[in-house]
C-alpha cells in the first residue's frame, strides 16, 4: 500500500513538473533583460565559460538532462544498443519521463541557486549623482545625516542616484533588472565612497567603490585615514556591523592609480582564497577579512568584511582553524588600533 501511494504521488508530481519545459523554467527565474545584461557583464570580464553557458543556457541544460537519463538507463560506459539494461545500473527499469522529471527539478534548483549567488551588478556614471532628495526618511539616513553635520564629518557631502541594477529578487524568486538607489559620500579633497542603504539595523554596509584621486594617493596611512573615517561614520556611529565590499581582481573598471600599476600583481594564496593580489593584502592589512564566517546570509566568500570592533571579536571567535588559516593574520597598522589589533592577532 505504501509503495502504491508513493508511486501515485510521484507520478502526479511528474505530471506537474513536466508541464514546464526547461526553457520556461529558465525564463521564470531570470528575465531576458537580466540574462542579456549578465552576458554583457561576463563578456566584459572575459569570463568566457560563463558567457558560453548563458548564451545558450536552455540547450546546455537540456543536453545535461539527456546525458543523465542515458547514464541512468544504460550506464555511463559501454552502452548496449540492443539492451535496455546495464549490469552496473540500478535505474534501467525506471521510466524515462520520471528520470526527466527528476533532473528537470534538479536543474530548476541549481539554476535558482546559481542566480542567487551572482553578485548584484549596478550600472551608473558620475553624472547620475545629484542632490539628496528621496531617502531622507529612511531609518539609516535619520542617523547618518545629523552626523555629517558634526565637526568630525562635515568635510563629507552626500548625493544620490537612481540606477539600473541586476539583482536577484527574493520576493519573486527571479533575477531582474530594477531601479536601485545608490548613495555617495564625497570629501572636500575628492575622496569618494559609493554605497547602498541597508535593509535592517544590523547589516554590513555594502560599498560599491572607494576611490581616492591620484593627487591624494599619498601612501597607506593617508588612505587609512579617510577609509577609517568613513568606517567609523557609516558602521560604528550608525550602529551597523561594518562595511563590506568586493575586492577588485582585475584592472577592468578600476580607478586610476598613482605611479606604476601594482594592485593586481598575484601573490601566493591561502587555501580558502580564490586568488590573492597585492590589493587584497593591502585591504587585509587594513582590517578586511575574507571570507567572513559570521552566520549570516549577507556574508559572501568573495567579499572583504571590515567589521566593527565588537563584531570583529565575534568573527575571531568563529574561526575554525581546521578549515581556515587565521583570518586576521595580515593586520598591520590597521583601522582597529594597536590594542585591539594585538588581540585579533593573538
Amino acid at each position: 500500500m505504501w509503495i502504491y501511494l508513493l508511486t501515485v504521488s510521484y507520478s502526479y508530481f511528474s505530471v506537474i513538473v513536466c508541464m514546464k519545459s526547461v526553457e520556461k523554467i529558465i525564463r521564470e527565474h531570470c528575465s531576458e533583460e537580466a540574462l542579456q545584461d549578465l552576458i554583457r557583464y561576463y563578456t566584459k570580464l572575459e569570463w568566457w565559460e560563463e558567457v558560453y553557458f548563458l548564451e545558450d543556457v536552455s540547450n546546455h541544460c537540456e543536453r545535461w538532462i539527456e546525458r543523465k537519463i542515458r547514464e541512468d538507463k544504460y550506464g555511463s560506459n559501454d552502452i548496449h544498443i540492443f539492451s535496455h539494461q546495464h549490469p552496473e545500473n540500478k535505474f534501467s527499469f525506471v521510466d524515462s519521463s520520471l528520470l526527466k522529471t527528476k533532473y528537470t527539478y534538479e536543474i530548476a534548483l541549481d539554476w535558482i541557486e546559481h542566480l542567487r549567488e551572482i553578485n548584484g551588478i549596478v550600472h551608473y556614471i558620475d553624472d547620475d549623482f545629484t542632490t539628496l532628495l528621496s531617502c531622507r526618511k529612511h531609518f539609516y539616513m535619520k542617523e547618518l545625516l545629523p552626523l555629517i553635520d558634526t565637526n568630525k564629518y562635515n568635510s563629507w557631502s552626500i548625493t544620490e542616484a537612481w540606477v539600473k541594477a541586476n539583482v536577484f529578487n527574493w520576493d519573486t524568486n527571479k533575477r531582474e533588472m530594477v531601479e536601485h538607489e545608490v548613495l555617495r559620500l564625497t570629501h572636500d579633497n575628492g575622496t569618494q565612497m559609493t554605497f547602498t542603504l541597508p535593509h535592517d539595523r544590523k547589516e554590513y554596509i555594502h560599498c560599491l567603490f572607494f576611490v581616492m584621486p591620484e593627487d591624494q594617493q599619498k601612501g597607506y596611512f593617508n588612505t587609512k585615514k579617510y577609509f577609517q573615517n568613513l568606517w567609523e561614520l557609516l558602521a560604528i556611529e550608525c550602529g551597523q556591523l561594518g562595511i563590506e565590499s568586493i575586492c577588485l581582481g582585475k584592472p577592468l573598471d578600476a580607478p586610476p592609480v598613482k605611479g606604476n600599476e601594482w594592485r593586481f600583481t598575484e601573490l601566493e594564496k591561502d587555501q580558502h582564497e580564490v586568488r590573492a593580489t597585492k590589493l587584497l593584502r593591502y585591504w587585509q592589512r587594513m582590517g578586511g577579512v575574507l571570507p567572513c564566517l559570521e552566520d549570516s546570509q549577507d556574508c559572501h566568500p568573495d567579499r572583504l568584511y571590515f567589521a566593527t570592533p565588537e563584531q570583529a571579536l565575534k568573527v575571531k571567535e568563529q574561526i575554525d582553524d581546521k578549515t581556515f588559516s587565521h583570518l586576521y593574520k595580515y593586520l598591520r597598522h590597521s583601522i582597529y588600533g594597536s590594542e585591539l589589533e594585538a588581540h585579533l592577532l593573538s
